[in-house]
């Protein structure tokens, strides 16, 4: 069985994540931030070795912490599920970009949300040392301990939506 507290974290964090892609206005629309040509950042679909997790939709992540170096420098990209219908068979899912995190040396840098990233209409808060650049301090919290945001193992939450829990081997494939 999962871990209800580590559970109830990563749910407040996803949330997080997932709400923050909300156009606010305090931020700059400048993604030179992220370069394109750095490793994942020009990604527009989840490849299938995404991990996954679960908050208020679904997620997938790419890539997965523990298949990169701690001085990795490249993106992160979150993509929500558009539909809902994610546990019924035979239904197409749609993917939807909603977040790309930038690394350089294993530390976050840039961040860009929004309802438009593949278009460059994105917000983009700005980090260093791991803390949101001057006056982003509360628009841009965000807790990445040792890095990239961790997930499970590519069908995990489908499995656990199906079966109404998450299984041991699961469990243990979260990094």
């Amino acid at each position: 069985m999962i871990n209800l507290q580590s559970a109830f974290k990563h749910f407040i964090l996803l949330g997080f994540v997932c709400l923050i892609w909300l156009p606010v206005s305090s931020f700059a629309l400048d993604v030179d931030a992220i370069p394109k040509s750095a490793q994942n950042c020009d990604l527009s679909i989840p490849p299938e070795t995404s991990g996954e997790d679960a908050g208020i939709a679904v997620f997938k992540i790419f890539p997965r912490r523990r298949t990169v170096a701690n001085n990795y420098t490249g993106c992160q990209t979150i993509w929500m599920q558009s539909n809902m219908d994610y546990q019924v068979a035979g239904v197409h899912i749609e993917w939807v970009k909603i977040n790309l995190l930038y690394f350089e040396n294993g530390r976050l840098r840039a961040m860009a949300f929004g309802e438009d990233l593949e278009n460059s209409k994105a917000g983009i808060c700005r980090y260093s040392d791991g803390k949101p650049a001057s006056g982003e301090e509360r628009s841009c919290k965000i807790s990445l301990d040792g890095g990239l945001m961790p997930t499970f193992a590519p069908g995990c939450m489908s499995k656990a939506i199906e079966i109404g829990t998450m299984s041991e081997e699961c469990t243990r494939s979260k990094d």
